[in-house]
């Protein structure tokens, strides 16, 4: 299966340079700030600004259940799914009250929860991929489509940096099994129940694909495709992503075999305590900023993410710089 994925931006190489002389000019060790540096000197060069402002924040959170979580009996139900979408809408949950305090606005969007009527509602929830594929083809670009759409509403309502997740019954099987297709991790790492190592076997056994679209679009979700839709427009309109889920990681991961440069526009925030990530990361070449242990999925990480570019950009304005007296060096000064 081929997706239309759009190309990803060029970074101002020039801009990211001069914004991190200018951070080795502050009064402070050379590269003492280290991954905050790193992540304002990507914004800039991202959004093209030589003096970077604190930007316009967006979370996007994409929700779908997977017909898995009906077959199996797994504690967080499509009923959970479905109250936690309502709360996040009513801006009532732990992730709404976060993304308030640290100043995103948060989009909730409905691809295929059991009780969703949204207007980007594909199906009450994927195919059971113990009988057959999550997805058809015209799903799977349905769901990228809408991802695509979310982030380009999201840009051109002033979004300059964007955080993502997601929600759903039977998400965590269903990454569980892509990133045990994908990377070859020993499934019973982080999978308790015997019954469901066996189904994961099987499953992925079913689909032992090389294209590994095609193995999302087999084993994942309306949101891994919707995530993965997001994080290409984002690249192609030169928006950081922070992400901090598998689902995320998954997502980029795919996208990158096929457009490599779209992962200089990812930024992992945590460390979760989903074993999986680990390798995945590796593979990524990628290295978290933050070890909270976090579990969820719905962007926390994301949003926490924010907050460090915040710091940085704030870091660069407002620090003394050592001005010309480092524009010599010592042999110089003694002439």
């Amino acid at each position: 299966m081929k997706l239309d994925i759009p190309s990803p931006a060029v970074l101002d190489g020039k801009i990211r340079k001069k914004v991190q002389n200018n951070f080795d000019n502050l009064i402070k060790p050379v590269g003492s700030l280290a991954r905050l540096e790193d992540i304002t000197c990507l914004y800039a060069a991202a959004s093209r600004q030589e003096k970077p402002s604190s930007p316009q924040k967006k979370l996007l959170v994409f929700a779908s259940d997977h017909g898995v979580a009906q077959a199996l009996d797994f504690l967080y139900t499509t009923d959970d799914s479905f109250f936690y979408f309502n709360r996040l809408l009513e801006k009532k949950s732990g992730l709404a009250v976060l993304a308030k305090a640290l100043g995103a606005d948060v989009a909730v969007v409905e691809l295929g929860l059991k009780k969703g009527n949204s207007e980007n509602h594909i199906a009450a929830g994927t195919y059971n991929i113990l009988h057959g594929p999550a997805m058809t083809e015209t799903q799977f670009e349905q769901a990228f489509a809408i991802g695509r759409a979310a982030v380009e509403q999201a840009a051109d309502a002033g979004a300059q940096v964007l955080a993502l997740g997601s929600l759903g019954a039977g998400a965590e099987f269903s990454e569980t099994a892509l990133l045990y297709a994908l990377c070859g991790e020993a499934v019973e790492r982080f999978v308790s129940s015997s019954r469901h190592i066996t189904w994961i076997r099987a499953s992925v056994e079913k689909y032992a694909l090389d294209d590994h679209m095609e193995q999302a679009r087999c084993l994942g979700g309306f949101e891994l495709a919707a995530l993965m839709g997001a994080i290409a427009q984002a690249a192609h309109l030169s928006l950081p992503v922070f992400g901090d889920s598998t689902a995320v990681l998954l997502g980029a991961f795919i996208l990158a075999e096929q457009q490599p440069l779209i992962k200089e526009f990812i930024i992992p925030v945590c460390t979760s305590c989903q074993p999986e990530q680990d390798k995945l990361m590796k593979m990524l070449g990628f290295s978290t900023m933050l070890d909270l242990l976090l579990y969820g999925t719905g962007g926390e990480g994301g949003l926490l993410g924010f907050s460090l570019l915040d710091a940085g950009v704030k870091a660069l304005a407002e620090m003394d710089s050592f001005g010309a007296k480092t524009v010599h060096g010592p042999l110089e000064n003694s002439q």
